[in-house]
């Protein structure tokens, strides 16, 4: 018997395959463009904060860093003494995937609005930290008043608590 092409059965079974290599491929890859998204905003973000710094010392001035009112956009400004006036000198828009929370200024737990860094000429800067949330990744930035170096933490996945109790265990309380 002279036989050409596939047998529905063939074409169900390569079909099934299929699905089955992409249920186990489509996670992995869409975890690899989360990971290149976050490394990319990690460096972004300290990036943004040393050319703060080095415009600091570079210019003499006192350079401002702050989330703008809507809290999508970190600010870098300085006073110009001649036109005495705040001027805008970079701009970092904050993925929509992140979202900035936690504002700490020293010791202080403040709002977005009331957050303000300053770098000053000789390097330092304010003591401040604020967490940058991607879904269920935390990521802290931390800024040294001593050096005024920024230091963008590693991510750290938020503990899901399991309030379950799994079928057939025995339920203990104190």
């Amino acid at each position: 018997m002279n036989r050409r092409g596939f047998t529905l059965i063939e074409v169900a079974v390569v079909i099934t395959l299929v699905a089955i290599l992409a249920t186990l491929v489509i996670p992995s890859v869409f975890a690899a463009k989360r990971s290149q998204d976050a490394q990319a905003v990690r460096q972004d973000v300290f990036g943004f904060f040393t050319a703060a710094r080095v415009e600091a010392i570079g210019s003499g001035r006192i350079v401002v860093v702050r989330f703008d009112n809507s809290g999508s956009q970190l600010v870098a400004e300085s006073f110009d003494p001649v036109t005495e006036q705040q001027v805008e000198l970079n701009v970092y828009e904050v993925p929509d995937f992140v979202a900035a929370e936690s504002f700490l200024l020293g010791d202080e737990l403040v709002s977005s609005v009331e957050w303000e860094v300053r770098f000053y000429p000789d390097g330092s800067c304010d003591a401040a930290e604020f967490e940058m949330l991607d879904g269920s990744l935390v990521v802290l930035v931390t800024l040294d008043p001593a050096t005024g170096r920024v230091t963008v933490g590693e991510e750290l996945e938020e503990e899901e608590v399991d309030d379950s109790w799994p079928a057939g265990e025995l339920e203990i309380r104190a």
